[in-house]
């Protein structure tokens, strides 16, 4: 396979990338771009090694005084957290952050970066014990997008994705028990898809704005990273502490200098264009119905996708379902 590296000016603005320029690219290279741009949480590591630059020393981190915070990533799967952890190895290089994050590899961190909403707290209130600073960056994503990706992926949601009927849906019990527990917590039961992505949106959204004492709580939506992902590292940077390379490396891997990548470009239509609505079952009326009538309304208000000119919210998924 040809080798691959990161374009140093890619990433800013979000307009139409054309897409005949990539004939050169290894069809395999495409999935696997189309796989970390999409939210995936599939792409192989080594397919991902092959994707990012060579990732030296960064910066030197900003004066600062006392402990050095703890980064920890969370995220329901297919949520995007794979994505920014690559765009954080890229940009603060992986002596800085081994410093933050010990657990490399997918930014797993301090624990299980999908731990679910129970576990999040006790979690969190383990790595505050000895007084150091917390950097929480939560990932959420639009839900009927999300629980499409879950539909083609469900990982650990597998019952409670199998047992839907998405053409009558109904909140059926389903668990997630047995996957990196905590002793005394057991696992965690949830009310279908929807009373999935309910719980862990809730979950994140009480750690935002510095609701929590000790905790820099940044709630990040995927579909804000694709769109403007430099500015989301540099929030992140500016939390740690630290100072992001300059120019921002992102990882679009164009086979020649003039050339776009395809799995930024073809995320960017997915989300502006809201092809999802497009596919079954979500281009199922019945289906969209059934699913936003079990959403939380107010979750989804509180997100929003930030196309030009005017911010969209999560809840206009649904808004635009019923039209």
């Amino acid at each position: 396979m040809r080798a691959l590296t990161a374009h140093p000016t890619a990433g800013r603005g979000g307009g139409e990338l054309p897409e005949d320029l990539l004939h050169d690219l290894p069809p395999e290279a495409l999935r696997a771009l189309d796989e970390l741009w999409g939210g995936s949480d599939s792409i192989p590591p080594a397919a991902l090694e092959r994707l990012t630059p060579e990732v030296g020393p960064a910066p030197p981190a900003v004066a600062r005084r006392g402990p050095p915070p703890r980064l920890q990533m969370s995220g329901a799967f297919d949520s995007g957290t794979n994505l920014l952890w690559q765009l954080l190895r890229a940009n603060l290089g992986e002596e800085s952050l081994g410093e933050v994050c010990p657990a490399k590899g997918e930014g797993h961190c301090w624990f299980w970066k999908h731990a679910p909403p129970r576990q999040l707290d006790y979690h969190v209130d383990r790595l505050r014990q000895d007084g150091s600073p917390v950097v929480l960056v939560a990932m959420v994503r639009s839900p009927l997008a999300h629980i499409a990706a879950w539909i083609k992926a469900p990982y650990n949601l597998a019952q409670c994705v199998h047992d839907s009927n998405w053409t009558d849906y109904h909140e059926r019990p389903c668990d997630m028990h047995g996957y990196n527990e905590v002793p005394g917590l057991g696992g965690e039961d949830f009310s279908g898809p929807t009373g999935v992505w309910n719980r862990y949106t809730r979950g994140y959204d009480k750690y935002g704005g510095g609701k929590r004492p000790g905790v820099v709580g940044l709630v990040v939506e995927y579909e804000r990273l694709v769109l403007e992902p430099e500015g989301v590292v540099r929030e992140i940077a500016d939390a740690l502490g630290m100072k992001q390379r300059a120019p921002f490396q992102s990882i679009e891997a164009p086979a020649k200098a003039h050339g776009a990548p395809h799995g930024r470009a073809k995320a960017i239509k997915e989300i502006q264009q809201m092809r999802y609505l497009h596919r079954e079952p979500m281009s199922n009326a019945l289906a969209r119905a059934g699913l936003c009538a079990h959403l939380d309304a107010a979750a989804m208000g509180r997100h929003a996708v930030p196309t030009m000119p005017h911010a969209r919210s999560y809840a206009d998924d649904c808004q635009r379902s019923n039209s």
